[in-house]
């Protein structure tokens, strides 16, 4: 087996081989960048980017599991009303169990 030679960076002969960049040279490289960045965001673009995000939260929306079933337990209201009818105003009735901790 060959022995693999290391990738070479450009980005780190760049940085070593090159000298100080004068004012022109950068001014040069910051508007060609600028440039580039503006013709990359464009109408075009923008809308496959929408259309991206609006597939994914269709995407989750569609694979999220939801439960066809009632989670919350239905309370019969006027059976409790009942219950504490014979308690005064502000006074919540204890259970059985309740009452045992409270002995202990």
């Amino acid at each position: 087996m060959l022995p693999r030679k290391p990738a070479k960076s450009l980005m780190a002969k760049t940085i070593i081989t090159s000298g100080p960049e004068d004012p022109e040279a950068k001014a040069a490289r910051v508007a060609k960048a600028r440039a580039e960045r503006r013709a990359r965001q464009n109408m075009r673009n923008l809308i496959w980017s929408l259309l991206a995000s609006l597939g994914i939260v269709a995407l989750l929306v569609i694979v999220v599991v939801r439960p066809d079933t009632n989670l919350v337990q239905e309370i019969d209201w006027q059976e409790v009303a009942a219950q504490s009818a014979d308690q005064p105003p502000g006074r919540a009735r204890r259970s059985a169990s309740v009452r045992a901790v409270d002995r202990e």
